[in-house]
């Protein structure tokens, strides 16, 4: 059986239950959040060189941990991201 698409209903929280568990028993909360997302930038740094800043990543992750991470949980992203669009 294929793994199943998590939908994060809640923002992720060091200070309560993983929001979401795998199947493989990984706890799913900002940490590991914030550590993948870190580990994600590292390997788009690596592959674009220095262009990787002055692309679109840093306001792609911004955006991304703001509503992963904020205690006002947004549920579409494309009503924070309408406010990035040049």
């Amino acid at each position: 059986m294929a793994d199943q698409p998590y939908t994060l209903k809640q923002p992720l929280d060091d200070r309560t239950a993983p929001v979401l568990t795998p199947n493989d028993g990984t706890a799913i909360n900002a940490s590991y959040f914030k550590q993948q997302l870190e580990h994600i930038a590292k390997g788009i740094r690596a592959t674009s060189g220095e262009d990787a800043d002055a692309q679109h990543y840093p306001v792609a992750a911004k955006l991304l941990s703001e509503l992963v991470l904020d205690d006002n949980f947004v549920e579409f992203l494309t009503l924070p991201a309408y406010e990035l669009i040049n």
